[in-house]
């Protein structure tokens, strides 16, 4: 239960900051750097490869930025995590077809505008 509670604070965290730019705000743990970064790099794949304009991944590099992130996660961990999420979209992306891959992940990308 405090672990899932953890991951919900997280989130809650990470949504402010995008939501409201907490420029300030320093991340003191590792894995909301990881989350952000993770987000950034899933979400502009989509604005690649789906033509989704929201730029929601401009928005989560600022953010990893702001939190000062580039200071908790190495060089060698972004490039490692970034191949992870790249190629776990393009097997589903292989597996599913291109217009359903997107269909697919429309509603996820959409629902990070709303408030």
């Amino acid at each position: 239960m405090v672990k899932q509670q953890d991951n919900v604070m997280k989130k809650i965290l990470i949504t402010l900051t995008i939501m409201f730019g907490f420029n300030n705000v320093q991340a003191d743990n590792k894995d909301v750097c990881l989350a952000v970064m993770y987000s950034g790099v899933r979400t502009n794949l989509l604005e690649i490869h789906c033509g989704f304009k929201g730029e929601m991944s401009k928005k989560l590099a600022q953010t990893f930025v702001d939190m000062k992130c580039v200071d908790i996660i190495s060089q060698e961990e972004i490039k490692v995590l970034g191949e992870q999420v790249s190629d776990s979209l393009f097997s589903q992306h292989e597996k599913m077809g291109g217009r359903a891959f997107c269909q697919a992940h429309k509603k996820g990308y959409m629902d990070l505008f709303k408030n």
